[in-house]
């Protein structure tokens, strides 16, 4: 059961990042050793790939720039990987999301109980899951996204915090983050194709 919610939380992040953009481009080159043993077919989404690789692990390339390695829960982390690529390692919970649009993602893959803090007040929840978890406790406030409670979110041992592109108007913020060893990985969704290849250079 916690494996088919992992590779449904896998999917939801490459929709939320992805589903919006319109052509696909190539994996950059990766100084991880592993060899890859197969990739995710891609019939629709872009700006994203997948490779399988042979230790267990799983290498995600977003826009051909951001690498991130899915570690599954059993498996230890590669030590011969490149400074660029951001280890996940799994279970994925006690996510802080910042990003409020994803949040929907994860009520319809009833993954809600892998959110624990967002930046969003209840009363400004139109989501009557996400108000309930907020108002018994299940879910926690956890301070703006530019402003997180760093303290609660380290004391908490949250394992990435998902950002929209709001947090580039507050690099200071994703920096901090990333510092106190939390993953950062920001929803691209709102971005159009014009706006994303403008971005893209």
């Amino acid at each position: 059961m916690m494996k088919s919610v992992h590779f449904r939380f896998l999917c939801m992040l490459l929709i939320i990042v992805a589903i919006m953009c319109g052509c696909a481009k190539e994996s950059q080159q990766t100084a991880i050793d592993s060899d890859i043993a197969g990739s995710m077919d891609l019939s629709y989404a872009g700006q994203f790939s997948v490779d399988y690789l042979v230790n267990g692990t799983s290498l995600i390339t977003i826009a051909g720039k951001e690498e991130f390695l899915l570690v599954p829960e059993n498996i230890a982390v590669p030590e011969n990987i490149g400074d660029s690529i951001i280890v996940l390692k799994q279970p994925l919970d006690n996510i802080y999301l910042a990003a409020s649009s994803a949040m929907d993602y994860f009520a319809r893959l009833d993954a809600l109980g892998s959110v624990r803090f967002t930046s969003t007040k209840s009363a400004d929840w139109t989501l009557d899951e996400v108000k309930k978890a907020l108002d018994n406790g299940g879910m926690i406030y956890a301070g703006k996204y530019s402003a997180p409670d760093y303290e609660l979110l380290l004391s908490q041992g949250t394992s990435i915090a998902i950002e929209n592109t709001m947090i580039w108007h507050s690099p200071q913020t994703q920096e901090q983050l990333e510092g106190l060893g939390i993953p950062v990985l920001i929803d691209r969704s709102s971005m159009n194709r014009i706006r994303w290849e403008e971005w893209n250079g």
